[in-house]
């Protein structure tokens, strides 16, 4: 029923309606009050029902037409609604719909971490049923999100209400950057310093994208058809680097080239410094 209670209060904000976002909890306590006996299953449902008749009874009742200009406290209430929706955390083991058991994801240097079997990632394994972490990956986390759209269409747009007017099948692949975009030259112009021409800074970032590019693309040529196969020069690289695999290479050069995409987009993530990289989108 917390899904629906978030869902209520950020639409209930969007409207400038704070007063009775803060009447949200109070009707759950009420309804839940009278309701225990209420298998969980069917419970979900009539909570649903009763902040939907709540919230058609607020648009009744102050008649809100037009854009509602945002104020300072309902933003502040806006982020406190999203903050505990990223920190609440579900009792239940099992999905609910499926009632498979749930994998534990966690958070770590800006990257998502899943608990799963070791003998899920690796056939074979003497210690197939020990935990392990590992990445999700980018397209593996943009399945994920398509499949949740499907399903939980309204809690995401309460929750990013800017997709409401993307066109595209899944609009949660907005989020994903499958081409970066450069700007013209003249966006980025060289300026002079001490009589001596210095690159912009955006021009270093996109600098670091191509070179982590090309390393990761080298040693995945590497690994398919052997070092043999490369000029000298890359065989050279490849061999001064730290990792004791390729494949160690491959983890730590794909690690490099997300961090470089990340400062592209927000210039405090990775191991940037701000003050020589250039201002991200974000900032």
């Amino acid at each position: 029923g917390m899904k629906h209670v978030f869902i209520t209060k950020l639409k209930l904000l969007d409207l400038g309606l704070f007063l009775e976002c803060q009447k949200v909890d109070e009707i759950l306590s009420e309804f839940m009050t009278g309701n225990d006996s209420v298998r969980d299953t069917t419970l979900d449902g009539l909570v649903k029902e009763r902040l939907d008749q709540f919230y058609a009874q607020c648009l009744e009742e102050n008649k809100v037409t037009g854009e509602v200009k945002k104020s300072r406290m309902i933003e502040n209430l806006t982020n406190e609604v999203i903050s505990a929706m990223e920190k609440y955390k579900s009792y239940s083991k099992k999905c609910y719909c499926c009632q498979v058991a749930l994998k534990k994801v966690t958070m770590f240097k800006n990257k998502l971490m899943m608990n799963i079997k070791k003998g899920e990632v690796l056939t074979g394994s003497s210690d197939a049923d020990k935990m392990v972490q590992t990445v999700i990956m980018p397209d593996e986390l943009r399945n994920h999100l398509r499949k949740i759209w499907k399903n939980e269409r309204e809690l995401i747009l309460a929750f990013l209400p800017v997709l409401a007017n993307c066109e595209m099948e899944y609009p949660t692949d907005a989020l994903f950057l499958k081409v970066i975009s450069v700007p013209p030259i003249k966006i980025r112009p060289v300026c002079l310093m001490d009589d001596k021409l210095v690159q912009h800074s955006l021009n270093g970032t996109f600098k670091t994208i191509l070179e982590n590019s090309f390393v990761l693309t080298a040693i995945i040529k590497a690994i398919q058809n052997g070092m043999n196969t490369l000029l000298p020069q890359t065989q050279s690289m490849l061999k001064a680097m730290k990792g004791k695999s390729l494949l160690e290479n491959m983890n730590t050069a794909y690690n490099e080239l997300q961090d470089s995409v990340n400062a592209l987009l927000d210039n405090t993530q990775g191991y940037y410094n701000k003050k020589i990289a250039a201002p991200g989108l974000k900032q």
